[in-house]
């Protein structure tokens, strides 16, 4: 990359993390903004136009909204098509799909109420936890997707361990580079 790339984040984003591996992978130049977990966010609101969603980069004017657009565009710098998502086998994107879709909720509800809230009060403090869960709470609002709860959640996680471990087993990189 010539010109360092400036990602907008908050640390404990799954997407954002896939994005800084990424760049640990290539080597790549970036710069690091920390966002705030839940909008508004001072620091995008203005070059997204309230685009939601983290993490959001940045390349002098140009602005990358979407992890995958943003991997694309790691991909094409660094000059490693295999980090662009639109290169993977039929294969490993369904396991992509499944790890961002059904994974994604699925490690959320799998953690005992009590011990996310802990945790989520440890981190965000008192009003910080509250605010979360309403915004969340109000993405959710009207969506026809529900999360899987307990052991269905579990299950699922389950099923995305074997499949990795099985895949790994046979190749270095979950997309076989």
């Amino acid at each position: 990359m010539n010109e360092s790339m400036i990602l907008h984040h908050y640390d404990a984003s799954p997407y954002a993390e896939k994005i800084r591996l990424m760049f640990g992978l290539t080597h790549a130049r970036w710069q690091s903004l920390i966002s705030p977990v839940q909008p508004p966010r001072p620091n995008v609101d203005p070059l997204t136009g309230g685009y939601r969603r983290i993490p959001v980069a940045q390349i002098g004017a140009d602005i990358f909204c979407d992890s995958t657009l943003i991997a694309r565009e790691i991909a094409r710098a660094t000059d490693c098509p295999a980090l662009d998502p639109a290169n993977v086998d039929a294969a490993t994107a369904e396991l992509m799909s499944r790890a961002e879709k059904q994974a994604f909720f699925a490690a959320i509800t799998a953690i005992p109420p009590l011990r996310l809230l802990g945790t989520m009060l440890l981190a965000f403090g008192p009003v910080g936890t509250y605010q979360f869960a309403k915004d969340r709470a109000g993405l959710l609002k009207g969506g026809t997707v529900r999360p899987p709860k307990g052991a269905q959640a579990q299950a699922i996680l389950d099923s995305l361990m074997e499949t990795l471990e099985t895949r790994l087993a046979t190749q270095p990189w979950v997309g076989g580079w």
